[in-house]
């Protein structure tokens, strides 16, 4: 029952061909809260996958041990079965990864989180 709700979900999905209608559409489906929450999960996702500790996602993002446990364990299970789908995430959220990390460094791609904090920083004091 569930898994044929979820395809119905994905298949509209994909019938969403704007920005804009993809929020009008995420704004029917969760509340300020939820749709809130997306973002910050996303956040997490990428500091697992730039392998950071758990606790300090935990602290830094504000969000409970538990949904950081949950996007590790989603992580490690997808990388298993689709690992091509994994480089380019982190390619497209420029997570270095081992084939990349010299390219990254030369493109001036930020290594972690707090190295793209320092320059956010940075830039806001100019």
């Amino acid at each position: 029952m569930i898994d044929s709700v979820l395809y119905q979900l994905l298949a509209a999905f994909r019938h969403v061909k704007t920005i804009r209608d993809m929020l009008f559409f995420l704004e029917a489906l969760f509340s300020p809260k939820e749709l809130a929450q997306i973002p910050k999960r996303l956040e997490v996702l990428k500091r697992v996958a730039e392998g950071e500790a758990h606790r300090k996602i935990a602290q830094e993002a504000k969000v409970s041990i538990s949904t950081v446990t949950r996007a590790s364990n989603v992580y490690k299970a997808l990388q298993k079965q689709n690992p091509r789908w994994w480089v380019e995430f982190k390619q497209r959220n420029c997570i270095p990864t081992e084939e990349f990390k010299d390219v990254f460094a030369e493109l001036g791609v930020f290594r972690n989180w707090k190295e793209k904090q320092k320059w956010q920083k940075r830039f806001k004091n100019v």
